[in-house]
């Protein structure tokens, strides 16, 4: 079937409904991609009871038209409007039309296992203290040089073993905890109890792709999740394929985003908490050495070594992030976080 037509979906197909579970999507004029990953959400085993589309900052109206026509039996699929440019806007956007228990997000551009609602769902049902769960983001394709280095940097790859996080027993061994918060999953997979999300603030909007910031909204996020006294639990079988970029320009630029989300959320560590601050000049040595360590990945096996323009280019924009953290929380000052608590 065409990309974007109905997929009627039928108990002789295997599928449940969760009518507890929502699934958002942020785009941005990507409709092809998009109706590619409704088609992999319509395929699950399990199905959301709603679908939310956000069309974040949208140049035309081509994602309105598609969501305006497709159809998931046993599911909604509801279009939502956000023209603030940001992907924590967009977030925030669809979690204040959110009515069910959970709420999912990924993104346009993955391709979801049939079992990934089944699977990041089934993280909440095994333990009521999980607030958050996150799962695994793998590649679609490992065809270029420049997608084996993303994988071999780690940046999405959180291991294949259940993890749990919290601020009592379940604490990572690691001195920058809670605030090395890549540690935790990543935005593409993730998934939350919606009343404690509320009760978080949601997103910071002066977080994520489409700011200046360039990212580190899912960071922030789960810094608060854990900060608050929430539960984390990573899933690794709740599992999304993502399309590293395939051309070496493409790859640069994200790896700069990288950076300067993560010196983003830092920064907004510090000003929200100011003994992060403390935290983070007593184990600094452990904190360089692991930022080496991502900065310069340990070469891979018949996979030429990492270059070092791909490390500079997140080194420089770790160094911008703070900045740049503060520049956007000035224009954001009292914007969609306040409300999104009340």
């Amino acid at each position: 079937a065409a990309p974007g037509a109905a997929r009627p979906r039928s108990q002789a197909d295997g599928a449940r409904t969760r009518d507890d579970t929502t699934v958002v999507i942020a785009t941005r004029a990507r409709p092809a991609r998009l109706a590619e990953c409704l088609d992999s959400i319509a395929a699950g085993t399990i199905l959301p009871g709603r679908v939310a589309v956000v069309d974040n900052a949208r140049p035309d109206d081509q994602t309105e038209k598609l969501i305006r026509g497709y159809r998931i039996e046993g599911s909604v699929v509801e279009y939502v409007r956000e023209d603030r440019p940001g992907l924590a806007h967009a977030h925030n956007a669809a979690l204040r039309c959110v009515v069910t228990d959970l709420v999912a997000f990924t993104d346009d551009d993955v391709w979801v296992h049939e079992r990934w609602l089944e699977n990041i769902t089934g993280a909440f049902d095994a333990d009521p203290e999980t607030v958050c769960a996150t799962g695994m983001i793998a590649p679609r394709e490992l065809d270029t040089v420049a997608q084996q280095w993303v994988e071999a940097q780690g940046v999405y790859s959180k291991g294949l073993r259940r993890l749990v996080f919290d601020n009592a027993e379940h604490r990572a061994d690691n001195p920058m905890y809670p605030y090395a918060a890549g540690a935790f999953g990543s935005g593409a997979n993730m998934a939350f109890r919606t009343d404690q999300l509320r009760a978080i603030g949601g997103f910071d909007g002066a977080l994520g792709t489409g700011t200046v910031t360039r990212g580190g909204d899912d960071l922030a996020v789960f810094y608060d999740v854990i900060r608050h006294g929430g539960r984390l639990t990573y899933a690794p079988s709740a599992i999304v394929l993502h399309p590293h970029h395939r051309d070496y320009a493409a790859l640069r630029r994200q790896v700069y985003g990288y950076g300067a989300g993560l010196g983003a959320h830092l920064m907004r560590c510090v000003l929200d908490e100011p003994r992060a601050a403390v935290t983070m000049v007593r184990h600094h040595r452990a904190a360089a050495a692991r930022l080496a360590t991502i900065l310069n990945p340990p070469p891979a096996r018949g996979l030429p070594a990492y270059p070092r323009d791909l490390s500079r280019a997140q080194r420089s924009g770790l160094a911008t992030g703070p900045a740049r953290y503060l520049i956007s929380r000035y224009r954001t000052r009292g914007d969609v976080r306040e409300r999104i608590a009340t």
